[in-house]
């Protein structure tokens, strides 16, 4: 018989005998929304690296001709961001 529960921090399915068979989500929580951001800066959240990491997902950017991406880098808790033109993105965090 397989059994199964939602748990705070996602959900599990395991045997009878208590061995965990699948993992089924990756907790994700938003911590962040930025539209329409343009420029060069950083963005620091008071999150424990040792269980979160972060994550950055772009949902809009504007690109002319000729012009460079948007691009994020992160270390520990801090987003550093280098945006050539207007960009929308979330700020995610996830357990590690």
């Amino acid at each position: 018989m397989i059994q199964g529960v939602i748990l705070a921090f996602g959900g599990r399915v395991w045997s009878e005998k208590g061995t965990s068979w699948v993992d089924l989500v990756q907790p994700t929580w938003v911590l962040d929304f930025r539209h329409g951001m343009s420029g060069s800066g950083s963005l620091t959240y008071a999150i424990d690296t040792s269980l979160f990491h972060l994550k950055v997902v772009v949902l809009n950017y504007t690109v002319e001709r000729k012009q460079s991406q948007p691009s994020f880098s992160i270390s520990g808790g801090t987003v550093s961001y280098s945006l050539p033109s207007s960009c929308t993105f979330l700020v995610c965090m996830e357990a590690n």
